[in-house]
């Protein structure tokens, strides 16, 4: 696949514009969101090595669906890249309009975005030859539902790549994503700004309840928002009457933590290996590929050391090893999944 090098040129214009101009012509979560690759072109440069990773590796070409593509970044890399076409969709339509408003001022042909929920897709059967879906599936409430939906939207023979950086296996992901939550469920102003969030879902539980229920006093609301973690205002409709009434919740939780008005889950951890057998279970050929960050050469490139590279370089050799791969797995913050659809 030949690389477009006049976008290429573009993009990385536009990533080095000041926030505010960003901010007007795009939106302002998209400088918070990607405040890292900012006018920073070691890391822009970096970021296109990832895609690139993601792409060869797990083999998309043609037209892809990008599942989940939050501003677009990516699906605009992916053409910058070479494949044919994507088509990108999102459950935000903040998210859309941003991508679409990237799309135009990049100049991009044959990248178009659409509102959709992932369990649900507007298209017909076998419609892409590839779905890359990029730190989002730490965010699905459903997502045997969403695999057995993309498995329906392949070609045969067509490819899934999951990437995400929400790494159950990892002890050090994992107490950063269980802060994540707490600050998420009852974080100080500044600490839901960080996390784009004007409001924590404990309170916007307690006012839904007290909208839903005016007859209820403050200290049952209280106790109500307390117990109904990893709710949906959805679910709190079905779940507070049958507290009142002193009856067992049927409802489990979607996560442990979940923004009750979208439903979206907040950094939820995911095992890779417990990934594949979903996948499997679906109509998947599913294989666990090295990170990007373990691979020897591109540590060497990024100014690692020489015990650095040759750790790397011995992961490299002993990962065909299956019975190696869970302690592997405990020690990276990524993980990379490639499906192929049978």
């Amino acid at each position: 696949m030949k690389r477009d090098e006049r976008l290429l040129r573009r993009i990385r214009e536009t990533l080095c514009l000041d926030d505010q101009m960003l901010a007007r012509q795009l939106d302002p979560d998209f400088v918070r969101y990607f405040r890292h690759l900012l006018r920073d072109p070691v890391a822009i440069k970096r970021y296109f090595e990832e895609i690139d990773y993601l792409m060869q590796l797990g083999g998309l070409r043609g037209h892809v669906l990008d599942l989940a593509a939050g501003f677009g970044v990516t699906a605009v890399s992916l053409r910058m890249l070479g494949v044919n076409a994507a088509t990108c969709v999102d459950i935000s339509g903040t998210k859309v309009m941003t991508g679409r408003k990237l799309v135009q001022l990049l100049q991009v042909d044959h990248c178009r975005f659409l509102l959709a929920d992932g369990r649900q897709l507007p298209f017909a059967k076998e419609s892409f030859d590839g779905v890359l879906i990029k730190d989002a599936v730490s965010h699905f409430n459903d997502p045997l539902r969403i695999w057995a939906e993309v498995a329906r939207v392949l070609k045969p023979g067509g490819r899934l790549v999951v990437f995400d950086d929400r790494n159950a296996r990892n002890p050090h992901v994992a107490a950063a994503t269980r802060k994540i939550w707490e600050m998420s469920e009852t974080g100080s102003a500044k600490e839901l700004q960080s996390l784009g969030l004007n409001s924590s879902f404990r309170r916007m539980r307690h006012q839904y309840i007290a909208r839903r229920f005016p007859q209820l006093e403050e200290r049952a609301i209280d106790a109500i928002a307390d117990t109904t973690r990893g709710y949906t205002f959805e679910m709190l409709d079905r779940a507070v009457p049958s507290m009142l009434e002193g009856r067992t919740l049927e409802l489990a939780p979607i996560a442990p933590c979940v923004n009750p008005e979208s439903g979206i889950v907040q950094e939820r951890l995911v095992d890779p290996l417990g990934l594949m057998r979903d996948l499997t279970k679906v109509g998947y050929c599913a294989r666990l590929v090295p990170p990007l960050q373990w691979d020897p050469k591109t540590w060497l490139q990024a100014g690692g050391s020489w015990k650095g590279f040759w750790a790397r370089t011995a992961v490299r050799m002993i990962w065909p090893t299956r019975a190696l791969r869970p302690m592997l797995l405990q020690r990276m913050d990524h993980f990379l999944v490639a499906g192929l659809k049978r």
